[in-house]
């Protein structure tokens, strides 16, 4: 009798683990939607980042501008000095 209860509590067991493995519709469409929601997290992520190196691609741009404008100004105002009659030439 022990015998016969001990088959019957393994052939339950066995039978439990093989239904772990079936998903219902419940299940799947959990799992589709944590997808759905790391793919967004992730294109959010990326979408954030090329936003950031865009930003300070500008930056970086606009900061070398406007020091190319400095350096022009300081030029000019050099070659404006040596044209002036009465100035030494440096």
């Amino acid at each position: 009798m022990k015998k016969l209860l001990g088959i019957m509590a393994a052939a339950i067991f066995a039978a439990t683990l093989a239904g772990c493995e079936d998903k219902g519709p419940a299940e799947q469409a959990g799992e589709s939607i944590d997808n759905a929601a790391s793919d967004i997290r992730d294109g959010a992520s990326d979408a954030g980042d090329s936003i950031s190196d865009a930003a300070s691609d500008a930056g970086d741009s606009i900061s070398d501008t406007a020091s190319d404008i400095g350096d022009s100004a300081s030029d000019a105002m050099d070659d404006a000095g040596d044209d002036q009659p009465g100035t030494a030439s440096q």
